[in-house]
């Protein structure tokens, strides 16, 4: 497992983090006083990671809208939609649906899988894998099953873990400052443990 260096680095890139989630919410909150729901601070993580990853340019033609699935979760998909309105990723329009584990999330370039949807993950995985799909998901262990982000709650926040194996499997490039960012990155087979 790779471990960010220097306990000042690491703080200072988590509160940047933190930061700009919260700016992310600033825009859709009524009152300054209102506090973010854990649906919202993980619909701003899933914006957020839209923009630090890089999918391959045959999985991303022309004109073609950046689709975010959501499996399992409404309140996430509604903060998810307040968040993602009006924005764009790359010039391109976000587009968030609520899918099925029957539909062809292929079509998808990122897929928030519920913990509700725990049981059908194998199947899931299984089916997007090598595919340019960015899966994120709040179920345990999700990186140790295959999945390329995994959120936790840790001491009230969120936090995440990076399966950099399985981003390469689906040729996405994560950028160096999320990994800076993570909890836990495990590192891609092919370049061994660091």
């Amino acid at each position: 497992m790779f471990k960010a260096d220097g306990l000042i680095t690491r703080r200072w890139l988590v509160r940047a983090v933190t930061l700009v989630a919260a700016l992310c919410l600033v825009d859709r909150a009524p009152a300054a006083s209102q506090v973010a729901t854990a649906d919202e601070v993980k619909a701003a993580f899933l914006f957020n990671f839209a923009k630090f990853v890089d999918w391959p340019v045959d999985s991303m033609p022309a004109k073609v809208p950046f689709v975010i699935g959501v499996l399992g979760n409404e309140g996430l998909e509604e903060a998810l939609r307040a968040i993602v309105r009006g924005k764009t990723i790359n010039d391109r329009e976000l587009v968030v649906k609520r899918v099925s584990s029957s539909e062809d999330l292929t079509r998808m370039h990122l897929v928030f899988v519920a913990a509700s949807e725990k049981g059908r993950l194998p199947d899931l995985l299984k089916r997007l894998d090598g595919w340019s799909v960015l899966t994120v998901s709040d179920v345990d262990r999700f990186c140790q099953t295959g999945g390329v982000i995994a959120l936790a709650m840790e001491d009230n926040r969120v936090r995440f873990d990076v399966n950099l194996d399985a981003a390469e499997k689906g040729r996405l490039k994560v950028s160096s400052k999320l990994l800076a960012l993570a909890r836990t990155v495990y590192p891609s087979k092919a370049s061994g443990d660091r």
